[in-house]
């Protein structure tokens, strides 16, 4: 019996021990600070500039076409074309602001058209070619733009500034003040003005980097390396290669406002003016190596935040002393931001690799 009941047991406890447990491993996903949106695909994640056109919807171009992205629902986007985009293949952005958009085609015409009209798809396109003198001694052309900086800037959806010719030898460059307006579908040139501008005495025009920016309803550039600011009306000041002639210094390439102060940076140096650009002063002259004299900097609303690559910082005025403070940017690594801009209860960054967001209510979360 003890014998038959042994045998009856060892089948069961060879099956039992014969089996291997089986462990299942379960894939966790991975969430990062900042979110990519995962309806721009292929090129159409290459993004080089940002404006909100309201509590719902931000508006987001690469250097061919305009994405329109309702922030209540990430899922939709509507896109137009950039009219006749045929002269910058390179990444040069649109200049984008609310009510009217500026892009060059060709170094000899400038295309302006509605940024949004609800029902029709953009409106109609106007464009403008300058006039050139006969002079044989001048470099003419509209700005090319490079990656963080269109060339053609745009006041109140109603003025631009194009700048087409610059002679080296007399020492004078000449621009066009541009009026528009919208007009139902049409876009219309009101009035064109070609203002002269002179290199500030003992300088010179130079090949360089061009710079554009607009502060106070007035607009500044950096043109040929000479630097100068021109109102709607047409007036002109120039200033030089820098915002201070008695400072030696690069050409300015980056400007931005904190606590009602104009900042300008031009290399390693940073200018400050009080007067909204009417008279400047040294504030900080980095030392070699300092990331923040390289950085790109951006006003979203009363705030300034500084990028370099994939690194944001938000900066602020602490006593004589600018203050960086880094933000988290956990999902960002390997990218390239071209832009920063919040809009509804999102915070975005366009990148040369996609639209990412999160909550503003963690935007400013630090490092």
């Amino acid at each position: 019996m003890k014998r038959f009941l042994l045998f009856s047991i060892l089948p069961f406890l060879v099956i039992q021990f014969s089996c291997k447990k089986e462990t299942i491993i379960k894939e966790v996903p991975i969430t990062h600070s900042w979110s990519l949106d995962s309806n721009f695909m292929g090129i159409d994640k290459i993004l080089l500039t940002s404006v909100p056109m309201n509590d719902s919807m931000i508006a987001v171009a690469s250097n061919y076409q305009i994405s329109y992205v309702n922030v209540k629902h990430l899922g939709y986007t509507y896109r137009i074309g950039i009219p006749d985009k045929s002269y910058y293949s390179a990444l040069v952005p649109p200049t984008i602001s609310k009510g009217m958009t500026v892009s060059v085609s060709d170094p000899n015409k400038l295309i302006v058209f509605a940024t949004y009209m609800p029902v029709f798809q953009s409106g109609i396109p106007v464009s403008f070619s300058p006039t050139y003198s006969s002079s044989t001694t001048s470099g003419k052309g509209l700005p090319r733009g490079s990656l963080f900086n269109s060339g053609s800037l745009i006041i109140n959806d109603k003025y631009i500034l194009a700048p087409f010719e610059a002679d080296w030898i007399n020492e004078k460059a000449t621009l066009s003040l541009i009026k528009v307006s919208q007009k139902g579908w049409n876009t219309i040139i009101e009035s064109t003005k070609n203002i002269t501008v002179e290199a500030a005495p003992s300088q010179h025009f130079f090949g360089g980097n061009d710079y554009s920016a607009t502060f106070f309803g007035k607009f500044f550039y950096t043109y040929y390396r000479q630097f100068f600011r021109v109102d709607t009306l047409g007036n002109v000041k120039s200033f030089g290669s820098s915002p201070m002639q008695t400072i030696l210094s690069d050409n300015v390439g980056q400007m931005f406002t904190l606590n009602n102060y104009l900042f300008a940076v031009a290399g390693g140096s940073f200018f400050v003016s009080n007067d909204q650009g009417e008279n400047w002063s040294l504030f900080y002259q980095s030392i070699a190596g300092d990331t923040y004299a390289w950085c790109n900097y951006y006003n979203v609303g009363k705030d300034v935040y500084a990028t370099y690559l994939s690194q944001v910082w938000k900066v602020t005025l602490s006593g004589e002393s600018l203050k960086y403070q880094e933000l988290d940017n956990d999902g960002l690594q390997g990218s390239q931001i071209t832009s920063i801009n919040k809009c509804g209860k999102f915070a975005f960054v366009t990148t040369l690799s996609g639209l990412y967001y999160r909550d503003t209510t963690k935007f400013n979360t630090f490092k």
